[in-house]
């Protein structure tokens, strides 16, 4: 279910960037911002990330997308797409805790979405996450940045 995704090559990339598009629509719509800056992320600029995707693949369709990013020994999550038509269905729950198992060295991890968005602030905080912080990015989007410390046995 959960696999490496490689946005070298090309129908994978091409997938990523629609379901990123659909994902982040709905959220704009949500949040009553419609020029939520990743819309405007074109797929020549998510073919030059350095973000480390993994997808949540069935029967060779991939329903859902995390990417994150290593700084040091931290780990910034940044992006968790699911596909809107299967929304609920714990796509999200599973990619998330799928980068902090496969990243399971880290020391933090950091996440932030819209202040709006309260399904994936009901998300994070399920997973541990804790405010650590919040931005005005612009007049009307209020990002509402997260932390994740190592849990010390």
């Amino acid at each position: 279910m959960i696999q490496s995704l490689l946005l070298t090559q090309n129908d994978v990339l091409q997938t990523i960037w629609r379901l990123h598009q659909r994902a982040y629509r709905v959220e704009a719509n949500l949040i009553g911002f419609p020029e939520l800056p990743p819309l405007i992320e074109t797929i020549e600029k998510l073919a030059r990330s350095k973000e480390l995707f993994l997808g949540y693949v069935i029967e060779g369709e991939i329903l859902g997308a995390a990417a994150y990013e290593w700084h040091d020994n931290n780990v910034t999550i940044a992006r968790l797409i699911v596909d809107p038509d299967h929304f609920r269905e714990g796509i999200g729950c599973a990619l998330l805790k799928a980068v902090i198992v496969n990243t399971q060295s880290a020391d933090q991890w950091f996440v932030s979405t819209a202040k709006k968005n309260a399904p994936a602030i009901k998300l994070y905080e399920s997973y541990g996450f804790k405010v650590e912080s919040e931005r005005i990015v612009r007049e009307g989007l209020t990002l509402v940045e997260f932390k994740k410390d190592k849990e010390i046995v």
